[in-house]
């Protein structure tokens, strides 16, 4: 079964997905991490997609993350391999074709901003 989890990725939205995420908006407009009513509305539907996500994907909610924007998503991905595989190597490679927030965030590592000092990237 093929999934696109890529909102921004040139495709549209199954019409189910939309349906959801126009629901989910008028529903739990607020911020999921503010205290009030509405935000504690938000933050359980929040997890609740985490846990749908979660199972379709086979993995536990609290490895689920959604993200603004591409650029997010990689720095993100590139921390937690980054992060991942630091008692092995602290050097990260990238290739020249690589999208641009990969390589930004490539070079965050290099300077020490994205995942502390000490990482080299080639």
């Amino acid at each position: 079964m093929r999934v696109n989890l890529d909102a921004a990725g040139g495709s549209r939205l199954h019409p189910t997905a939309e349906t959801a995420m126009r629901e989910a908006a008028e529903a739990a407009w607020a911020d999921p991490r503010a205290p009030h009513a509405e935000g504690r509305a938000a933050a359980r539907m929040l997890q609740q997609a985490r846990e749908q996500v979660a199972q379709v994907l086979d993995c536990r909610p609290d490895e689920v993350s959604f993200d603004s924007s591409l650029s997010t998503a990689n720095r993100r991905a590139v921390r937690g391999l980054a992060l991942g595989r630091q008692r092995t190597s602290q050097r990260v490679l990238s290739s020249a074709v690589e999208h641009s927030s990969v390589l930004h965030a490539c070079v965050g590592l290099a300077d020490g901003w994205l995942a502390g000092p000490g990482w080299e990237h080639l």
